[in-house]
């Protein structure tokens, strides 16, 4: 089973969060930061979709989800290219 930051998409916030707090420069790629963002509003608007019987605004939250996966994995790619 996955962390608990993975399936919310929270991992790259907490990373964002934890190296502001330790006042690094070295902070991680906003693409992951917004990937993050976009991961949670997805999963909202799907969650808030399901209940409400709204399939249109469930598949508008899955797109938003995939979309913010794709924007986290770019900003992952160039953190690894940056050796973070």
């Amino acid at each position: 089973m996955r962390p608990v930051e993975e399936l919310c998409g929270f991992a790259a916030v907490l990373e964002f969060s934890r190296a502001l707090h330790k006042g690094n420069k070295h902070m991680v790629d906003k693409d992951r930061v917004k990937g993050s963002a976009r991961q949670v509003k997805g999963a909202v608007k799907t969650g808030v979709g399901k209940i409400s019987g709204d399939s249109k605004l469930e598949s508008e939250g899955k797109a938003e989800k995939a979309a913010g996966k794709v924007q986290n994995t770019i900003g992952g790619i160039k953190d690894s290219i940056r050796g973070k």
